[in-house]
């Protein structure tokens, strides 16, 4: 078997063990190992503290990326022996199932369940099953995301002893001591036929042993008697405590008495080798959980077992026909998916240069609309000249009148845009709407004179005019308006009556 490591994390009540295990071959090394305590502001329905409390002891113990065996006790789950006659592969885990689901105070869809089946040696089939509720397996697996852990599986802890049975006929018993409880365990030709978990921890340093023997051996006793009323012919053959120092003795001593038992034996497994720095104290209390690396058989609520797939061959048969309709008929579909691809790599090219010309286009557009614009400027010149010319011609003789002042100026310098109907965006009229505004101011002779030339003014046709005096005096001022750059060339002077 190729070496491996896999950490081990057992929840025991208030105590987290936590150990590093090297596995390969007959050599397993225990690289590091750690207790840690609950702390007391944790709540143990709480999974983000719980998740913590994980987080602390796999940074102790060293976990890291390492997949790591969850491990609860007995009294967590229910475990129970099932007889299925005639019991085929397929039918047993629905058979497992139901049984167990009455067991719970919830439907069998609320719970975990898996099972370990026994080699056959009748028509009757028999298995150990186990069931836990799903709203606390399914806690644990969130707790252990939490924390970081990598989870190769959910057993129980008692299946760590499997690998202590000898070849001797009849019961084993096995008692494993822990931090937190003390579990027994029957074994029959190595495999788990009873376990029991009892509130019993192993005594601190400087307790009496024996006296806290004498209550486990009470415990153990009662364990035996409840177990002999559904097993009658059940015979204990040996018990073996796991551990080496004066309470795993004293234990061993005081259930073999209690059991009737000549001697009962306490030792570790002198094969797994364990690192200096791992204080007694705690390999006396994670030392039985080693051996559960080694060990297959187990119930596993995170891996359970399912089924055989009856429907297996007859999918592969299906899935080996479509891939020969492909192997065969992919080559046409394989080419014309080429083809669509390279048309489809034209069509973005295509709207890539369509989009360069569009903006081309719109460049053209905003140039030829500042020419327009700029044409349309230039072309407002109003000739002044002119309108001086035909100005001074309806005016009277200089005898008359005398001009003093001569103002003109555009009335509008912005281009108006009419859009046309047809051709592109800018088409249309661009165009300066004429608008030029001339201030006459001088002194004539009389006040009727000013009325003569306000009606000369008048006849030309090609002005408003207005005056900002009164036309009581001489002097005159008059403002005006016209609606074209230049005045008509055929512009038509009046005659000039007989001045009064």
């Amino acid at each position: 078997m190729a070496a491996r490591t896999v950490g081990i994390l057992e929840i025991d009540g208030e105590w987290l063990s936590a150990l590093l295990v090297r596995a390969g071959g007959d050599v397993v090394s225990v690289r590091s190992a750690a207790i840690i305590a609950r702390p007391q502001d944790v709540d143990p329905s709480d999974a983000g503290g719980l998740a913590q409390w994980f987080s602390l002891a796999a940074e102790e113990a060293g976990f890291g990326r390492t997949p790591v065996l969850l491990v609860l006790p007995r009294r967590d789950v229910v475990l129970k022996r099932l007889i299925t006659p005639g019991a085929s592969d397929a039918d047993l885990p629905g058979i497992v199932r139901l049984q167990m689901a009455k067991q719970l105070a919830v439907p069998g869809s609320g719970a975990a369940i898996d099972y370990l089946p026994e080699p056959a040696e009748s028509n009757e089939r028999s298995v150990l099953a186990g069931a836990m509720p799903s709203v606390r397996a399914d806690m644990l697996k969130e707790v252990a995301r939490r924390a970081g852990i990598r989870l190769a599986g959910l057993t129980l802890r008692c299946f760590a002893t499997q690998p202590w049975t000898s070849a001797a006929e009849g019961l084993e018993l096995i008692i494993q001591i822990g931090r937190g409880s003390t579990e027994f365990v029957l074994l029959e030709r190595g495999r788990v036929q009873f376990a029991r978990t009892v509130e019993w921890r192993r005594p601190d340093a400087g307790q009496e042993a024996t006296e806290a023997a004498h209550r486990l051996s009470v415990e153990a006793k009662r364990m035996w008697m409840s177990y002999r009323l559904s097993h009658s012919g059940a015979r204990l053959e040996s018990i073996h405590v796991l551990g080496d120092d004066e309470a795993a003795k004293a234990a061993a001593a005081a259930c073999a008495a209690a059991l009737d038992l000549t001697t009962g034996s306490a030792t570790y497994d002198h094969g797994v080798e364990w690192a200096e720095e791992i204080a007694p104290d705690i390999r006396a209390c994670v030392g039985g959980l080693v051996r559960l690396v080694d060990v297959q058989d187990r119930i596993d609520f995170v891996f359970p077992r399912r089924a055989p797939d009856l429907h297996a061959r007859k999918r592969q048969a299906v899935l080996l026909a479509i891939l020969m309709l492909i192997l065969v008929g992919g080559g046409g579909g394989w080419m014309a998916f080429s083809k669509l691809s390279s048309l489809r790599d034209e069509v973005t090219q295509a709207e890539r240069r369509l989009a360069d010309v569009e903006m081309q286009y719109r460049g053209l557009l905003l140039d030829k609309a500042r020419l327009l614009h700029l044409r349309a400027w230039k072309a407002a010149r109003p000739d002044w000249i002119a309108h001086l010319d035909a100005l001074s011609r309806a005016m009277p003789s200089p005898a008359d009148a005398l001009l003093s002042s001569f103002r003109a100026r555009m009335l509008q310098d912005t281009v108006q845009y009419t859009p046309a109907d047809r051709g592109d965006a800018v088409a249309g009229e661009w165009i300066v709407p004429p608008s030029v505004s001339i201030t006459l101011i001088g002194n004539g002779r009389s006040t009727e004179w000013m009325a003569d030339v306000r009606r000369r003014l008048l006849e030309l046709h090609h002005y408003t005019v207005s005056t900002s005096v009164a036309d009581s005096g001489p002097s005159f001022d008059f403002r005006l308006l016209g609606t074209s750059w230049n005045p008509p060339a055929d512009v038509l002077v009046p005659e000039q009556g007989a001045n009064p």
